[in-house]
């Protein structure tokens, strides 16, 4: 789900089969000069569906702050029940804009570009939260 919602960024990305070994795939995610490509609007958000992948979720939610736009984080039924909260914490705490009523998914990001500052952040339920803001 990654890769598909990084091209739905705008992201050019190559994914390679290893001739050796069936269930190998070696990706490569071409950049854009530390440049995040734009989101949608409050009315039309940029959708990434990620299924059921919490690192994907996780990791696209601090990705898209540095962006701009807006941009609807979503999964399937599952994925809307998975603790989002404690990274949501730290990006608002960052000022960044996170829409979600529950403190999960769906939810809508308001990509504000890069920003200076400090959080704290719980890995109590995930320590995908720390390694999102790290990335």
């Amino acid at each position: 789900m990654m890769v598909e919602c990084l091209q739905e960024l705008g992201f050019m990305v190559n994914v390679a089969r290893d001739p050796n070994e069936i269930c190998n795939r070696t990706i490569t995610v071409y950049g854009l000069g530390g440049k995040i490509p734009g989101g949608g609007t409050l009315e039309n958000p940029l959708e990434l569906f990620v299924g059921n992948a919490g690192t994907a979720a996780r990791f696209l939610a601090a990705l898209v702050c540095l962006g701009q736009g807006v941009y609807r984080l979503h999964g399937v039924a599952r994925m809307h029940e998975r603790p989002q909260a404690a990274l949501f914490q730290a990006l608002r705490e960052l000022g960044y804009r996170i829409d979600s009523p529950n403190d999960k998914l769906p939810a809508l990001i308001h990509g504000g570009g890069p920003r200076a500052g400090n959080c704290r952040v719980s890995i109590e339920e995930s320590s995908q939260f720390a390694s999102a803001l790290l990335l």
